[in-house]
Protein backbone atom coordinates (compact mmCIF):
# COMPACT_ATOMS: atom_id res chain seq x y z
CA UNK A 1 0.00 0.00 0.00
CA UNK A 2 1.69 3.59 -1.00
CA UNK A 3 -0.06 6.28 0.82
CA UNK A 4 0.12 9.70 -0.64
CA UNK A 5 -0.44 12.54 1.47
CA UNK A 6 -1.54 15.70 0.26
CA UNK A 7 -2.07 19.13 2.32
CA UNK A 8 -3.33 22.90 1.38
CA UNK A 9 -2.01 25.87 2.54
CA UNK A 10 -2.81 29.59 1.70
CA UNK A 11 -0.27 32.07 3.00
CA UNK A 12 -0.26 30.50 7.03
CA UNK A 13 2.75 29.47 7.93
CA UNK A 14 1.84 28.64 11.25
CA UNK A 15 -0.74 26.40 10.44
CA UNK A 16 1.56 24.67 7.76
CA UNK A 17 4.21 23.58 10.62
CA UNK A 18 1.70 22.33 12.62
CA UNK A 19 0.42 20.67 10.13
CA UNK A 20 3.24 19.15 8.95
CA UNK A 21 4.31 17.90 12.62
CA UNK A 22 1.33 15.84 12.70
CA UNK A 23 2.69 14.07 9.38
CA UNK A 24 6.31 14.17 10.81
CA UNK A 25 5.39 12.03 13.87
CA UNK A 26 3.42 9.38 12.40
CA UNK A 27 4.33 5.85 13.06
CA UNK A 28 3.68 4.81 9.30
CA UNK A 29 5.66 7.41 7.11
CA UNK A 30 3.92 8.21 3.74
CA UNK A 31 5.37 6.98 0.76
CA UNK A 32 5.25 10.92 -0.47
CA UNK A 33 4.04 13.78 1.17
CA UNK A 34 2.95 16.92 -1.34
CA UNK A 35 2.10 20.47 -0.32
CA UNK A 36 -0.48 22.32 -2.72
CA UNK A 37 0.17 26.04 -1.95
CA UNK A 38 -2.22 29.22 -3.21
CA UNK A 39 0.53 31.59 -0.91
CA UNK A 40 1.88 34.95 -1.92
CA UNK A 41 5.24 34.69 -3.87
CA UNK A 42 7.61 35.20 -0.80
CA UNK A 43 5.43 32.82 1.63
CA UNK A 44 5.64 30.27 -1.25
CA UNK A 45 8.95 30.41 -1.25
CA UNK A 46 9.64 29.81 2.74
CA UNK A 47 6.84 26.92 2.00
CA UNK A 48 9.46 25.56 -0.23
CA UNK A 49 12.30 25.71 1.95
CA UNK A 50 10.47 23.89 4.46
CA UNK A 51 9.60 21.35 2.08
CA UNK A 52 12.56 20.53 0.94
CA UNK A 53 14.43 20.65 4.88
CA UNK A 54 11.76 17.81 5.50
CA UNK A 55 11.92 15.58 2.14
CA UNK A 56 8.49 16.89 1.13
CA UNK A 57 7.11 17.66 -2.57
CA UNK A 58 6.13 21.70 -2.47
CA UNK A 59 4.50 23.03 -5.66
CA UNK A 60 2.05 26.08 -6.72
CA UNK A 61 -1.83 25.72 -7.22
CA UNK A 62 -2.12 25.66 -11.00
CA UNK A 63 -6.27 25.24 -11.02
CA UNK A 64 -9.39 27.34 -9.85
CA UNK A 65 -8.23 29.25 -6.96
CA UNK A 66 -9.62 27.36 -3.79
CA UNK A 67 -8.61 23.69 -1.99
CA UNK A 68 -10.46 21.80 -4.47
CA UNK A 69 -8.67 22.93 -7.37
CA UNK A 70 -5.30 22.57 -5.08
CA UNK A 71 -6.42 19.18 -4.63
CA UNK A 72 -7.01 18.46 -8.22
CA UNK A 73 -3.25 20.11 -9.26
CA UNK A 74 -1.81 17.84 -6.29
CA UNK A 75 -3.87 14.59 -8.70
CA UNK A 76 -2.02 15.80 -11.86
CA UNK A 77 1.08 15.64 -9.78
CA UNK A 78 0.69 12.28 -8.87
CA UNK A 79 -0.17 11.20 -12.39
CA UNK A 80 2.96 12.56 -13.31
CA UNK A 81 5.36 11.32 -10.79
CA UNK A 82 3.61 8.31 -9.76
CA UNK A 83 1.58 7.17 -12.91
CA UNK A 84 -1.54 5.42 -12.30
CA UNK A 85 -1.10 1.72 -10.08
CA UNK A 86 -3.72 0.07 -7.91
CA UNK A 87 -1.88 0.24 -5.16
CA UNK A 88 -1.73 4.07 -4.25
CA UNK A 89 -4.13 5.56 -1.54
CA UNK A 90 -4.75 9.65 -1.51
CA UNK A 91 -5.26 11.48 1.92
CA UNK A 92 -5.94 14.84 2.69
CA UNK A 93 -5.11 16.26 5.59
CA UNK A 94 -6.61 19.70 6.27
CA UNK A 95 -5.06 22.38 8.36
CA UNK A 96 -8.04 22.16 11.16
CA UNK A 97 -7.31 18.62 11.72
CA UNK A 98 -4.86 16.54 14.15
CA UNK A 99 -3.94 13.07 13.24
CA UNK A 100 -2.90 11.13 16.12
CA UNK A 101 0.63 9.23 15.53
CA UNK A 102 -0.76 5.77 14.77
CA UNK A 103 -3.15 7.12 12.39
CA UNK A 104 -1.56 6.10 8.53
CA UNK A 105 -0.69 2.87 10.66
CA UNK A 106 -4.17 1.99 11.47
CA UNK A 107 -5.14 2.60 7.97
CA UNK A 108 -3.34 0.46 6.50
CA UNK A 109 -3.58 -2.13 8.97
CA UNK A 110 -7.15 -2.14 8.47
CA UNK A 111 -6.66 -2.43 4.85
CA UNK A 112 -7.11 -5.98 4.85
CA UNK A 113 -9.19 -6.34 1.39
CA UNK A 114 -7.69 -3.71 -0.72
CA UNK A 115 -10.44 -1.32 -0.33
CA UNK A 116 -11.72 1.10 -2.62
CA UNK A 117 -12.32 3.42 0.43
CA UNK A 118 -10.91 3.68 4.45
CA UNK A 119 -13.42 5.96 6.44
CA UNK A 120 -12.22 6.96 9.58
CA UNK A 121 -14.36 9.21 11.87
CA UNK A 122 -13.41 12.26 12.66
CA UNK A 123 -14.12 13.48 16.78
CA UNK A 124 -13.75 16.43 18.64
CA UNK A 125 -11.16 17.18 21.02
CA UNK A 126 -11.90 17.15 24.29
CA UNK A 127 -15.69 16.60 23.63
CA UNK A 128 -17.02 14.57 26.35
CA UNK A 129 -19.38 12.99 23.45
CA UNK A 130 -18.48 9.83 22.81
CA UNK A 131 -18.10 8.65 18.88
CA UNK A 132 -20.54 7.11 17.96
CA UNK A 133 -20.34 4.05 15.85
CA UNK A 134 -21.43 4.25 11.92
CA UNK A 135 -23.33 1.55 9.99
CA UNK A 136 -21.55 -0.06 7.12
CA UNK A 137 -23.65 0.55 4.59
CA UNK A 138 -23.44 3.59 2.16
CA UNK A 139 -27.07 4.57 2.36
CA UNK A 140 -26.88 5.81 6.36
CA UNK A 141 -23.55 7.56 5.50
CA UNK A 142 -25.08 9.68 2.60
CA UNK A 143 -28.01 10.40 5.17
CA UNK A 144 -25.36 11.79 7.39
CA UNK A 145 -23.31 13.88 4.82
CA UNK A 146 -26.78 15.68 3.76
CA UNK A 147 -27.58 16.47 7.32
CA UNK A 148 -24.79 18.41 7.92
CA UNK A 149 -22.39 18.20 4.82
CA UNK A 150 -20.32 21.53 6.19
CA UNK A 151 -19.52 19.94 9.15
CA UNK A 152 -18.33 16.20 7.56
CA UNK A 153 -17.52 13.89 10.47
CA UNK A 154 -15.87 11.63 7.54
CA UNK A 155 -12.06 11.62 6.88
CA UNK A 156 -11.23 9.55 4.15
CA UNK A 157 -8.65 7.32 2.31
CA UNK A 158 -8.97 6.64 -1.28
CA UNK A 159 -7.52 4.58 -3.78
CA UNK A 160 -6.48 6.47 -6.50
CA UNK A 161 -7.82 5.03 -9.39
CA UNK A 162 -11.28 5.16 -7.27
CA UNK A 163 -10.55 8.65 -7.14
CA UNK A 164 -9.92 9.36 -11.01
CA UNK A 165 -12.72 7.11 -11.69
CA UNK A 166 -14.93 9.46 -9.38
CA UNK A 167 -14.16 12.54 -11.64
CA UNK A 168 -12.02 14.07 -8.50
CA UNK A 169 -12.83 17.30 -6.94
CA UNK A 170 -15.45 19.29 -8.10
CA UNK A 171 -14.37 23.09 -8.27
CA UNK A 172 -17.01 25.20 -8.41
CA UNK A 173 -17.06 24.27 -4.72
CA UNK A 174 -15.55 26.76 -2.40
CA UNK A 175 -16.36 24.29 0.58
CA UNK A 176 -18.31 21.18 0.48
CA UNK A 177 -15.60 19.51 -2.08
CA UNK A 178 -15.39 16.52 0.85
CA UNK A 179 -18.68 15.67 0.78
CA UNK A 180 -19.58 16.02 -2.60
CA UNK A 181 -16.38 13.51 -3.62
CA UNK A 182 -17.97 11.07 -0.96
CA UNK A 183 -21.11 10.93 -2.32
CA UNK A 184 -19.53 10.71 -6.24
CA UNK A 185 -17.66 7.45 -4.77
CA UNK A 186 -20.30 6.15 -3.30
CA UNK A 187 -22.09 5.97 -6.52
CA UNK A 188 -19.47 4.10 -7.59
CA UNK A 189 -20.26 1.06 -5.26
CA UNK A 190 -16.89 1.19 -3.83
CA UNK A 191 -15.40 -1.89 -1.72
CA UNK A 192 -15.08 0.13 1.39
CA UNK A 193 -14.22 -0.11 5.32
CA UNK A 194 -15.41 2.57 8.72
CA UNK A 195 -12.48 2.46 11.25
CA UNK A 196 -14.00 3.67 14.75
CA UNK A 197 -11.06 4.55 16.09
CA UNK A 198 -10.95 8.19 17.08
CA UNK A 199 -7.56 8.99 15.21
CA UNK A 200 -8.63 12.18 13.35
CA UNK A 201 -9.33 14.94 15.78
CA UNK A 202 -10.56 18.80 15.41
CA UNK A 203 -10.25 21.48 17.79
CA UNK A 204 -14.37 21.84 19.72
CA UNK A 205 -14.76 25.03 18.18
CA UNK A 206 -14.18 23.60 14.63
CA UNK A 207 -15.97 24.28 11.37
CA UNK A 208 -15.40 24.00 7.91
CA UNK A 209 -17.71 27.30 8.40
CA UNK A 210 -14.93 28.81 10.26
CA UNK A 211 -12.19 28.12 7.22
CA UNK A 212 -13.84 30.48 4.82
CA UNK A 213 -15.97 33.28 6.29
CA UNK A 214 -17.43 34.41 3.07
CA UNK A 215 -20.56 33.98 3.56
CA UNK A 216 -21.11 33.94 -0.48
CA UNK A 217 -18.84 31.09 -0.88
CA UNK A 218 -21.43 29.26 2.13
CA UNK A 219 -24.24 29.98 0.19
CA UNK A 220 -22.82 28.87 -3.15
CA UNK A 221 -21.28 25.83 -2.20
CA UNK A 222 -24.79 24.81 -0.68
CA UNK A 223 -26.86 25.91 -3.55
CA UNK A 224 -24.46 23.81 -5.31
CA UNK A 225 -24.48 21.23 -3.94
CA UNK A 226 -28.13 20.92 -3.68
CA UNK A 227 -28.90 21.23 -7.24
CA UNK A 228 -26.41 18.49 -8.00
CA UNK A 229 -27.55 16.15 -5.21
CA UNK A 230 -31.08 16.47 -4.60
CA UNK A 231 -32.51 14.21 -6.42
CA UNK A 232 -30.89 11.80 -4.23
CA UNK A 233 -32.91 13.16 -0.93
CA UNK A 234 -35.29 11.85 0.33
CA UNK A 235 -37.93 14.00 1.95
CA UNK A 236 -36.30 13.79 5.37
CA UNK A 237 -33.03 14.26 3.98
CA UNK A 238 -34.06 17.86 2.62
CA UNK A 239 -35.75 18.60 5.52
CA UNK A 240 -32.74 18.06 7.39
CA UNK A 241 -30.33 19.69 4.88
CA UNK A 242 -32.72 22.78 4.89
CA UNK A 243 -32.52 23.03 8.76
CA UNK A 244 -28.93 22.74 8.55
CA UNK A 245 -28.67 25.38 5.94
CA UNK A 246 -30.80 27.71 7.74
CA UNK A 247 -29.38 27.62 11.64
CA UNK A 248 -26.05 27.43 10.08
CA UNK A 249 -25.30 29.95 7.45
CA UNK A 250 -29.13 31.50 8.08
CA UNK A 251 -29.95 30.11 4.47
CA UNK A 252 -33.76 29.95 3.96
CA UNK A 253 -34.82 27.27 2.29
CA UNK A 254 -36.27 30.00 -1.17
CA UNK A 255 -32.77 30.39 -1.83
CA UNK A 256 -32.32 27.03 -2.76
CA UNK A 257 -33.67 25.84 -6.62
CA UNK A 258 -37.45 24.45 -6.71
CA UNK A 259 -36.98 21.31 -8.80
CA UNK A 260 -41.14 20.50 -8.19
CA UNK A 261 -41.45 23.07 -10.91
CA UNK A 262 -41.23 21.74 -14.41
CA UNK A 263 -39.01 24.47 -16.55
CA UNK A 264 -39.45 24.28 -20.16
CA UNK A 265 -36.87 25.74 -22.20
CA UNK A 266 -37.76 27.51 -25.88
CA UNK A 267 -35.28 28.50 -28.68
CA UNK A 268 -36.53 31.78 -30.76
CA UNK A 269 -34.90 33.53 -33.32
CA UNK A 270 -33.24 37.04 -32.63
CA UNK A 271 -35.01 40.25 -33.73
CA UNK A 272 -32.66 42.96 -35.53
CA UNK A 273 -36.35 45.63 -35.21
CA UNK A 274 -35.21 49.43 -34.36
CA UNK A 275 -31.70 49.88 -35.71
CA UNK A 276 -29.96 53.63 -34.37
CA UNK A 277 -28.10 55.92 -36.05
CA UNK A 278 -25.01 54.46 -36.19
CA UNK A 279 -23.14 52.10 -38.40
CA UNK A 280 -23.74 48.38 -38.00
CA UNK A 281 -20.72 46.03 -38.65
CA UNK A 282 -20.32 42.63 -38.02
CA UNK A 283 -17.37 40.90 -38.16
CA UNK A 284 -15.99 37.33 -38.06
CA UNK A 285 -13.19 34.90 -38.93
CA UNK A 286 -13.58 32.03 -41.30
CA UNK A 287 -12.06 28.64 -41.10
CA UNK A 288 -14.25 26.67 -43.19
CA UNK A 289 -16.36 27.64 -46.19
CA UNK A 290 -19.45 25.83 -45.33
CA UNK A 291 -20.12 27.23 -41.81
CA UNK A 292 -19.13 30.71 -43.55
CA UNK A 293 -21.55 30.35 -46.06
CA UNK A 294 -23.96 28.75 -43.45
CA UNK A 295 -23.72 32.38 -41.72
CA UNK A 296 -23.63 34.68 -44.27
CA UNK A 297 -26.88 33.45 -45.58
CA UNK A 298 -28.47 33.58 -42.13
CA UNK A 299 -27.29 37.17 -42.15
CA UNK A 300 -28.96 37.53 -45.64
CA UNK A 301 -31.86 35.77 -45.12
CA UNK A 302 -33.05 37.85 -41.84
CA UNK A 303 -32.41 41.00 -43.72
CA UNK A 304 -30.54 42.09 -40.88
CA UNK A 305 -29.29 46.01 -41.09
CA UNK A 306 -25.61 45.83 -41.58
CA UNK A 307 -23.41 48.45 -42.89
CA UNK A 308 -20.95 46.00 -44.31
CA UNK A 309 -19.77 42.31 -43.20
CA UNK A 310 -16.05 42.02 -43.07
CA UNK A 311 -14.74 38.60 -42.95
CA UNK A 312 -11.17 37.18 -42.43
CA UNK A 313 -10.00 34.45 -45.12
CA UNK A 314 -8.61 31.77 -42.80
CA UNK A 315 -9.93 28.58 -44.99
CA UNK A 316 -7.74 26.33 -47.29
CA UNK A 317 -8.58 27.70 -50.39
CA UNK A 318 -8.55 31.52 -52.40
CA UNK A 319 -12.13 30.48 -53.72
CA UNK A 320 -13.43 29.23 -51.00
CA UNK A 321 -15.81 31.84 -49.87
CA UNK A 322 -16.68 32.60 -53.61
CA UNK A 323 -21.03 31.28 -52.15
CA UNK A 324 -20.09 33.88 -49.41
CA UNK A 325 -19.25 36.41 -51.48
CA UNK A 326 -22.17 35.88 -54.12
CA UNK A 327 -25.24 36.18 -51.77
CA UNK A 328 -24.00 39.56 -50.82
CA UNK A 329 -23.57 40.73 -54.10
CA UNK A 330 -27.39 39.44 -54.81
CA UNK A 331 -29.07 41.06 -51.81
CA UNK A 332 -27.03 43.46 -51.65
CA UNK A 333 -24.71 43.63 -48.50
CA UNK A 334 -21.56 45.54 -48.04
CA UNK A 335 -18.85 43.33 -47.80
CA UNK A 336 -15.09 43.06 -47.06
CA UNK A 337 -13.18 40.02 -47.33
CA UNK A 338 -9.08 39.83 -45.90
CA UNK A 339 -7.77 37.10 -48.38
CA UNK A 340 -5.53 35.09 -46.84
CA UNK A 341 -2.40 36.13 -48.97
CA UNK A 342 -3.21 39.88 -47.65
CA UNK A 343 -3.11 39.33 -44.42
CA UNK A 344 -0.02 36.71 -44.39
CA UNK A 345 1.76 39.33 -46.07
CA UNK A 346 0.77 42.05 -43.14
CA UNK A 347 1.85 39.78 -40.89
CA UNK A 348 5.18 39.35 -42.04
CA UNK A 349 5.65 43.49 -41.86
CA UNK A 350 4.60 43.71 -38.34
CA UNK A 351 1.07 45.37 -38.97
CA UNK A 352 -0.82 43.60 -36.36
CA UNK A 353 2.44 44.03 -33.81
CA UNK A 354 5.69 43.46 -33.83
CA UNK A 355 5.06 40.26 -31.40
CA UNK A 356 2.67 38.65 -34.05
CA UNK A 357 5.45 38.64 -37.27
CA UNK A 358 7.04 34.95 -36.07
CA UNK A 359 3.55 33.68 -37.01
CA UNK A 360 2.65 32.50 -40.49
CA UNK A 361 -0.49 31.41 -39.68
CA UNK A 362 -3.75 32.02 -37.01
CA UNK A 363 -2.83 29.41 -34.56
CA UNK A 364 -4.97 30.81 -31.44
CA UNK A 365 -7.64 33.02 -30.59
CA UNK A 366 -6.01 35.92 -29.82
CA UNK A 367 -4.09 36.73 -33.25
CA UNK A 368 -7.03 35.77 -35.15
CA UNK A 369 -9.22 38.40 -32.94
CA UNK A 370 -6.40 41.07 -33.42
CA UNK A 371 -6.17 40.30 -37.25
CA UNK A 372 -9.65 41.25 -36.75
CA UNK A 373 -10.06 43.71 -34.86
CA UNK A 374 -7.21 45.78 -36.78
CA UNK A 375 -8.98 45.45 -40.17
CA UNK A 376 -11.89 46.62 -39.00
CA UNK A 377 -10.87 50.13 -37.64
CA UNK A 378 -9.11 50.29 -40.65
CA UNK A 379 -11.92 49.71 -42.79
CA UNK A 380 -14.70 52.17 -40.34
CA UNK A 381 -11.92 54.67 -40.12
CA UNK A 382 -14.17 57.05 -42.20
CA UNK A 383 -17.68 55.97 -40.63
CA UNK A 384 -19.11 58.86 -38.23
CA UNK A 385 -20.16 55.95 -35.59
CA UNK A 386 -19.38 52.16 -36.24
CA UNK A 387 -20.81 49.96 -33.92
CA UNK A 388 -19.21 46.56 -34.30
CA UNK A 389 -20.54 42.94 -33.68
CA UNK A 390 -18.07 40.59 -33.44
CA UNK A 391 -18.94 36.92 -33.47
CA UNK A 392 -17.80 33.78 -34.01
CA UNK A 393 -18.26 32.01 -37.81
CA UNK A 394 -20.32 28.69 -35.83
CA UNK A 395 -23.33 30.68 -34.21
CA UNK A 396 -27.17 30.72 -34.71
CA UNK A 397 -28.67 34.03 -34.75
CA UNK A 398 -31.32 31.98 -32.10
CA UNK A 399 -31.66 32.47 -28.25
CA UNK A 400 -32.42 29.34 -26.03
CA UNK A 401 -34.28 30.91 -22.94
CA UNK A 402 -36.75 29.94 -19.97
CA UNK A 403 -40.14 29.38 -21.69
CA UNK A 404 -41.90 32.57 -19.22
CA UNK A 405 -45.33 34.19 -20.39
CA UNK A 406 -43.90 37.49 -19.57
CA UNK A 407 -40.60 37.02 -22.04
CA UNK A 408 -40.95 38.21 -25.79
CA UNK A 409 -37.61 36.92 -26.99
CA UNK A 410 -34.21 39.21 -27.70
CA UNK A 411 -33.82 42.14 -29.62
CA UNK A 412 -31.11 42.63 -30.79
CA UNK A 413 -30.66 46.46 -31.19
CA UNK A 414 -33.17 47.18 -28.16
CA UNK A 415 -29.85 46.25 -26.26
CA UNK A 416 -27.28 48.19 -28.32
CA UNK A 417 -29.49 51.00 -27.84
CA UNK A 418 -29.92 50.97 -24.47
CA UNK A 419 -26.31 50.72 -23.38
CA UNK A 420 -24.45 52.78 -26.54
CA UNK A 421 -24.25 55.70 -24.62
CA UNK A 422 -23.15 54.18 -21.53
CA UNK A 423 -20.65 51.52 -22.04
CA UNK A 424 -17.73 51.03 -24.62
CA UNK A 425 -18.15 47.08 -24.77
CA UNK A 426 -21.39 44.87 -24.48
CA UNK A 427 -20.36 41.13 -23.61
CA UNK A 428 -23.17 38.81 -24.37
CA UNK A 429 -24.18 35.18 -23.21
CA UNK A 430 -23.60 32.19 -25.47
CA UNK A 431 -26.32 29.45 -25.61
CA UNK A 432 -26.21 25.67 -25.57
CA UNK A 433 -22.06 24.68 -26.45
CA UNK A 434 -19.35 27.38 -25.62
CA UNK A 435 -17.36 28.61 -28.42
CA UNK A 436 -13.94 27.08 -27.18
CA UNK A 437 -11.70 24.15 -28.04
CA UNK A 438 -13.75 20.77 -26.61
CA UNK A 439 -10.60 19.48 -24.88
CA UNK A 440 -10.97 22.90 -22.53
CA UNK A 441 -14.43 21.76 -21.39
CA UNK A 442 -15.19 18.36 -21.75
CA UNK A 443 -14.85 17.42 -18.41
CA UNK A 444 -17.23 20.20 -16.97
CA UNK A 445 -19.65 19.38 -19.56
CA UNK A 446 -19.69 15.55 -18.98
CA UNK A 447 -19.66 16.21 -15.32
CA UNK A 448 -23.14 18.41 -15.76
CA UNK A 449 -24.19 15.53 -18.53
CA UNK A 450 -24.10 12.63 -15.76
CA UNK A 451 -25.87 14.61 -12.81
CA UNK A 452 -28.59 16.30 -15.24
CA UNK A 453 -29.28 12.89 -16.95
CA UNK A 454 -29.54 11.58 -13.16
CA UNK A 455 -31.51 14.09 -11.88
CA UNK A 456 -34.22 13.67 -14.56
Amino acid sequence: MKIIVVTFTNNNLPALNQTLSFIQHQTRQPNLVMLVSNSDKKIFQREQQICKNNGYLCVKNSRTDNQSGGLNTAIEEVVNLEGITNDTYFIFLNQNEEWLPKYLQEVEQQNTQNFDLLITIKKYKNSPLKNTAVSSKSQPIINKIFASPLALMFHVCIRFTTLLQAGGFDEALPLLFHADLLISILQLHPSYTIINSSLVILPLNSSFLNEIENKTSQEKSLTTFYYKHHFRMNTLDKEAFFLYAKTTCSLEKEKFPNFDKTNNFTTKEIKFHNKGNYQFIIGFIAGNAAIAERISRQITQRKIPVDLVLIIDNTLSPNDLKKCEELFKTHPINYKIIKANEWRKQLQNGFYGTSFQKFSKISSIPLGRTILQKHLYSETALMPNPIFWIIDDDVSFTTTMLELPTHNGVNFFDIVNKHKNNADVIIGAISCDPPVPTLCCIRTQLVDFVYSYQAK
